[in-house]
């Protein structure tokens, strides 16, 4: 049975880049986004943490939450957070190359409990239908597509500890790992081309529907999903307010889809099927 999440709303009452505004909560609290906030060169404890009444627990160790950031613009997205307790999930990667499936159906087959889509794809220039990974893959040990230097994050799990890294290789004997780009927070900090709003590859500006994986100081696992578009760097500041330190995108705009499927379930379907999914179980 599917069950609609909490929500808090989130209110920037001007566009995130432009500065001003402030974010309010269901339950009442409240920040002012100033400049300050937004050229903070590194992010403390959060400013706008989600309440304990926010969440709905979706299992045991898995909860959920959502917010909505409105613009000045009349624009909004809905995002949908959920977290993982670091103590009882490890995580996999699922799928293989080829046309790809749902995420719901990668992890259902594999007899898991979570997961997100992975990291960007292309299509050989042969015509084939085959999706196929952009970035390091690393699959139950093995490594399945290389690493790219130009990528600026990898999450990994190596049997003990899951992480976000920043412009560097997962360590020797990671189970899994998944490289993508861009990182939009790390230890608190939004990288410079994430902020820049001209002269640099990324389009800070630019809004689509993002999948992020997340972590926070004490390492526990977070998805981020906006059902909406946003800009990365919109995605950088609510991290810093909600207390993420360190945040990867993952592929995102039609691929965008994650699922749980534990003793609550949420499938939110993404418009193409992925290759790759990363996948959470209990330990």
């Amino acid at each position: 049975m599917k069950y609609a999440l909490p929500f808090i709303i989130l209110i920037l009452l001007s566009a995130v880049s432009a500065g001003g505004g402030r974010i309010v909560s269901a339950s009442g609290s409240s920040v002012q986004i100033t400049d300050e906030i937004l050229l903070t060169e590194k992010f403390g404890e959060p400013l706008f943490p989600i309440k304990k009444g926010d969440w709905k627990a979706y299992g045991k160790g898995i909860s959920a939450a959502e917010i909505t950031l409105e613009r000045n613009d009349s624009s909004s997205s809905l995002i949908r957070i959920v977290k993982f307790d670091k103590a009882l999930f490890s995580f996999s990667m699922l799928g293989e190359e080829g046309r790809g499936k749902p995420a719901d159906v990668w992890v259902s087959e594999a007899k898991h409990i979570a997961g997100i889509n992975a990291n960007y794809y292309f299509y050989r220039e042969n015509g084939s239908p085959n999706k196929i990974p952009l970035g390091l893959i690393i699959k139950e040990g093995k490594q399945l597509y290389t690493w790219k230097e130009n990528y600026s994050g990898c999450f990994y799990y190596d049997g003990k500890k899951a992480g976000i890294l920043y412009k560097e290789k997962p360590p020797a004997g990671s189970i899994m790992a998944c490289q993508s780009f861009p990182v939009v927070i790390y230890d608190g900090i939004i990288p410079e081309g994430v902020r820049e709003k001209s002269g640099v590859k990324l389009d800070v500006q630019k809004r689509s529907r993002r999948s992020v994986i997340a972590e926070d100081r004490k390492g526990d696992i977070y998805f981020l999903i906006s059902v909406q578009n946003m800009s990365f760097q919109e995605l950088g500041v609510v991290c810093g307010l909600t207390g993420l330190s360190k945040a990867l995108c993952l592929d995102g705009g039609s691929s965008t889809q994650f699922c749980i499927m534990d003793s609550d379930t949420i499938i939110m379907s993404g418009l193409e099927r992925v290759p790759f999914v990363i996948g959470v179980r209990r330990k």
